[in-house]
């Protein structure tokens, strides 16, 4: 798992546990990109990123 990516999703994640997040391949495993279109927060990542994002959301619940 690219590490440069980490914070990013964690700090979104924390801020906001709201945010949806959608797995996308053509984003680059070390980039993220977040949609704050709307009322809605969208989070994009590489599915690599997969593990990571359930294992933040699962500790939230």
């Amino acid at each position: 798992m690219p590490v440069r990516a980490v914070p990013a999703i964690r700090r979104i994640l924390g801020e906001s546990p709201g945010t949806r997040v959608e797995y996308v391949g053509a984003i680059a495993p070390e980039s993220v990109f977040l949609s704050a279109q709307g009322p809605e927060q969208v989070l994009f990542v590489n599915p690599v990123h997969r593990e990571l994002v359930e294992t933040l959301t699962q500790a939230r619940s």
